[in-house]
């Protein structure tokens, strides 16, 4: 086994993967969250880092290099490989509002696109606002701008290097697929995390967010 995992490792940095930090990286400190500071959450996930398949430097380094050796590690929990050439334009997350929403710099209100996160008084709300902290966190965060909401929020898609993080969270179990505003945008990344019982699909019987709102418990 561990000669197949050398071999394994030899066959990616061939392929250009270099792994700058110890593999074996600790777990992530716990995050408040009700905190609204993204640098110290940054601080408390840790400066290691990697060169993944996009070239891109990313916080998620096992699954970044190691995803061919691991299966769905890739599906699961490392960034969607964009390429070289990212959407949108840079932008810098200063608050995390909720599990679906942040403030950049200069106050603009961003409301992930096609994604509904629990809101932050049912079960599991404070979850997925740790999850969109810890995935703007890890730097490199740009915007693709698709219009405003009744509100008045920007409506778009985040990146974080790599990371698409709209579909991440769907991937991870933060957050439903949006279907009144964008069909089956993320219907897939959804089934994949209820079917493997990812974040709030191990809860009994979750409650819709749109639901929610309207009283249901």
């Amino acid at each position: 086994m561990r000669s197949l995992f050398l071999v394994a490792l030899l066959s990616l940095a061939a392929t250009g993967c270099l792994i700058e930090a110890d593999l074996d990286l600790p777990p992530a400190s716990p995050v408040d969250s009700h905190s609204d500071n993204v640098e110290s959450v940054a601080q408390s996930i840790g400066t290691g880092s990697c060169v993944g398949h996009c070239g891109q430097r990313s916080t998620d380094c096992w699954c970044n290099d190691l995803c061919e050796v691991y299966g769905d590690c890739c599906d699961d929990y490392a960034p969607v490989c964009l390429g070289d050439a990212l959407p949108g334009e840079p932008a810098s997350v200063v608050s995390v509002t909720d599990g679906d929403t942040v403030r950049l710099e200069g106050g603009e209100r961003v409301r992930l696109n096609c994604v509904d996160a629990p809101e932050r008084n049912q079960p599991y709300g404070s979850d997925a606002t740790r999850e969109l902290q810890r995935l703007v966190a890890a730097g490199g965060v740009r915007i693709e701008r698709e219009g405003r909401d009744r509100y008045g929020r920007t409506i778009g898609i985040l990146y974080a290097n790599s990371t698409d993080i709209n579909r991440a969270l769907i991937l991870r179990g933060a957050g439903w697929n949006y279907d009144r505003y964008c069909g089956g945008q993320y219907q897939g990344e959804e089934n994949q995390a209820r079917a493997a019982g990812r974040g709030l699909w191990a809860l009994p019987g979750p409650i819709a967010p749109w639901n929610w709102r309207r009283g249901a418990r």
